[in-house]
């Protein structure tokens, strides 16, 4: 009997015919929807053998639409985020901006120049204009652009470290969503893990013992904990700290610091995040991270680091496996120019763009125009000399000489006369004679820095300095030179800073002095450090009456009868 009702049940392609399934197989289309009257069909055959009645067509292209409906949701579509959380991971991180959705408009329907030189219509690379615009804004020697940043760290571990120790601290072993962890991530790339310290607590010396027992060592991987804080008895080593390290122990220093901001935003909660430059400058090799979290761009992940080994891991054959699609890379490099040209300015709520460490030959006049013609653009540059003698220029390979240095703080000066200008030098490097120190002293009065950051010359492994073995400089007088150095570098920063004495300046609020636990601390727009007594709290932005300078620090008052009338 309950056979009999079974065979009693519909065709199926009577039920697909059917004009109730008619939005169904337009949104579906007919294959699929065949597929879910087989699956209804079986399901219905089941209850009738149970006992259940026989199902009509009716009732099955009902239990079909539901289930078609069902697959329909499924698909990504436009919401509405009323998460609080602006870069969340399951609604797609950032929003594209207007240039990269247009540019995805343009692009999608058509053919492009993806891997084709326009100007000989010869295969070329993919990716260049997006690889050196993020070299460029990162200060990194060179760029890679992969589909994710889990890809990307992959990728540096598989080609780095494949066979070989990587250096960890149990504090940096984090989940990176979906489930994935550093520890997965590493295994797969081949590489075997040795972890150091202890959750809360990791020192240099604990990677140093590591390095002296694991012959093998290729890499010490930095994980930026960009999800979540340590507070409290916790200790970890600077990324400084640990360039050293591994330059001396011959390995390299590889951090993934995922959240990719390029620029100094002066964003309230931003304070910590750690810019991609500033993890270059610190002296990691690669530099590990994602375009779609405060890039603002598309998914994908970039590499940047030193050229060597950012051309070892795009020879790897798993580069190719692990590249960036035509699709997000038109989008990244509609968001890219947004960035170099500063068009963050008229994004609400970002009060500070600071544009640090560029190459003097990057200091193009449109750039300098900038820093006068959008308003967050602050009034500070880190332009590195490295040295004031063009003869030591060209050994350390710089594409620009003493003049034309001193040709772009003009340029500079001319059109921001109030800036701040902060830079490198290094004293020592080999063949430098006493005549070349002097040209760079005399630099440095010339210019008056606000700041610098000072070095003696010391090799670095893998570089052709390193090799040099005449003409080196003695350690004694690289270090009689720095002191020579600093005195001056000192001295016109303290004249420098006494412009500020007596005008008020804006002040965006980091936190309580380090110097007087009754003060707070900030920074001007000129990057200059500010303490000050006040009412203003961390992520603020405050009127501080300078009242004394230092080469380092300003002090000052808040303003409080500004603050408490444009309270009320």
């Amino acid at each position: 009997m309950r056979d009999g009702q079974s065979r009693s049940l519909p065709r199926v392609d009577h039920v697909v015919a059917l004009p109730a399934l008619d939005d169904a197989r337009r949104a579906i289309g007919v294959g699929a929807v065949t597929e879910l009257v087989r699956s209804a069909l079986a399901e219905a055959r089941r209850m009738t053998r149970e006992g259940a009645r026989c199902a009509t067509a009716d009732e099955i292209a009902d239990r079909v639409t539901t289930l078609a409906r069902d697959r329909v949701v499924q698909r990504t579509r436009r919401v509405i985020n009323a998460t609080g959380v602006v870069l969340h991971t399951n609604l797609g991180r950032a929003p594209l901006a207007k240039a990269a959705v247009e540019g995805l408009s343009e692009t999608a329907g058509g053919y492009v120049s993806l891997e084709v030189e326009m100007a000989t219509g010869r295969r070329g690379g993919r990716g260049v204009f997006a690889e050196r615009a993020l070299a460029e804004l990162s200060g990194a020697e060179a760029a890679l652009v992969v589909n994710n940043n889990a890809a990307a760290v992959l990728l540096a571990l598989t080609s780095l470290a494949s066979g070989r120790a990587v250096i960890v601290s149990r504090g940096e072993l984090v989940e990176i969503g979906g489930g994935f962890r550093v520890p997965d991530v590493l295994r797969r790339s081949g590489a075997r893990l040795v972890e150091v310290g202890t959750t809360n607590k990791t020192r240099e010396s604990d990677y140093a013992r590591a390095l002296d027992a694991e012959r093998d060592a290729a890499v010490v991987l930095r994980v930026h904990p960009g999800n979540f804080r340590q507070v409290g008895f916790v200790e970890r080593p600077s990324l400084g700290a640990l360039a050293g390290l591994a330059q001396e122990r011959g390995v390299a220093l590889v951090e993934d610091i995922g959240g990719g901001l390029l620029v100094e935003l002066g964003v309230p909660g931003l304070e910590r995040e750690p810019t991609v430059r500033s993890s270059v400058e610190a002296g990691a090799d690669l530099v590990c991270f994602s375009t779609d979290k405060a890039l603002g761009g598309p998914q994908g992940g970039v590499i940047v680091g030193r050229a060597d080994l950012v051309d070892r891991l795009r020879s790897d054959p798993l580069a190719r496996a692990l590249r960036l699609g035509r699709l997000p890379l038109v989008a990244l490099e509609a968001t890219l120019p947004h960035i170099l040209r500063g068009e963050l300015d008229a994004v609400p709520g970002i009060d500070r763009i600071r544009y640090t460490s560029p190459h003097p030959k990057d200091m193009r006049e449109d750039v300098v125009r900038a820093h006068v013609e959008l308003r967050a653009v602050c009034e500070h540059i880190h332009l590195p000399l490295q040295s004031g003698s063009s003869r030591i220029l060209r050994a350390m390979r710089r594409t620009y000489d003493r003049e034309r240095y001193l040709d772009r703080v003009a340029l500079i000066r001319e059109h921001v006369p109030d800036v701040a200008l902060t830079t490198d030098i290094i004293v020592g490097f080999p063949g430098e004679t006493e005549e070349d120190f002097e040209q760079t002293l005399e630099v440095v009065e010339q210019v008056g820095y606000d700041g610098a950051f000072t070095f003696i010359f010391s090799p670095r492994r893998g570089t052709e300095a390193a090799s040099v073995t005449e003409a080196l400089v003695a350690h004694e007088v690289k270090v009689e030179r720095l002191e020579r150095l600093v005195a001056v570098v000192q001295r016109r920063a303290h004249e420098r800073a006494q412009r500020f004495v007596g005008r008020t300046m804006e002040v965006l609020v980091e936190g309580v002095s380090r110097t007087d636990a009754a003060r707070m601390r900030g920074r001007t727009r000129h990057n200059k450090v500010v303490n000050f007594s006040g009412l203003a709290v961390p992520g603020e932005l405050a009127l501080v009456d300078i009242s004394a300078a230092t080469s380092q620090t300003l002090v000052g008052e808040e303003r409080i009868a500004a603050r408490l009338l444009v309270e009320a």
